[in-house]
């Protein structure tokens, strides 16, 4: 017996942002795409909250007349790119409309940057989204935390920041916002050049003390 597979609708857009589940993980700094895609849930919808599927929460909706698919992977890090493969057997998703949002060690702290491909530079989650698409030839929203000689990575990445930590990253999550609107109802031309050149005015170099171990 043959089954008829309903057509999947092309979507617009496709937003991810990465971060770790869980209460102890909310305010660190691997947590900043989530922080970013919480936000445009709040922009882009009337939504209460998020739908869950397996391994992500995801919200689908129209902005501007755009359609726009919003995911969270529920996996941890190093595991987000099966999120995309589950997604991606009920969404048309196209790595060329696909952007990835994540912190990055190689960008300034506090700075924004929007690039299109390129190497993943270590970053375990953009590893395992680009191995399950089988390329890295889709967008990718980085959201610096980079301190010059920085030793302990995983302590600095995974802490959980105070308000005042938390607050030096509003202007990027606003502007990230803003520069996804541009993406969404402009297209990607448009939105690199927005975020690439706002992006780096942004952020000041925090004093961190790390002691003898790099924490």
């Amino acid at each position: 017996m043959f089954f008829f597979r309903p057509k999947r609708k092309p979507i617009d857009m496709v937003v991810v942002g990465l971060g770790n589940p869980g209460p102890e993980y909310a305010r660190s700094r691997h947590n900043l795409g989530f922080a970013v895609a919480n936000r445009l849930i709040t922009r882009w919808t009337k939504e209460a909250g998020w739908k869950q599927a397996s391994d992500y929460f995801y919200v689908q909706g129209k902005h501007g007349g755009r359609t726009f698919l919003l995911m969270k992977p529920t996996t941890f890090m190093n595991l987000s790119g099966n999120a995309i493969r589950k997604a991606g057997k009920k969404f048309d998703i196209n790595p060329g409309n696909l952007v990835v949002i994540h912190d990055d060690l190689d960008v300034a702290y506090g700075k924004v940057k929007l690039k299109f491909g390129g190497s993943p530079a270590g970053h375990k989650g953009v590893i395992s989204i680009a191995g399950r698409l089988g390329t890295t030839d889709f967008h990718r929203l980085k959201i610096g935390i980079g301190i010059e000689g920085l030793r302990n990575t995983v302590n600095y990445v995974l802490e959980q920041m105070n308000d005042d930590e938390w607050g030096e990253f509003e202007s990027a999550i606003d502007l990230a916002c803003r520069g996804m609107d541009i993406f969404l109802n402009q297209g990607p031309t448009e939105a690199i050049q927005f975020i690439n050149t706002h992006g780096k005015l942004l952020g000041e170099l925090p004093v961190k003390d790390q002691g003898e171990d790099g924490r």
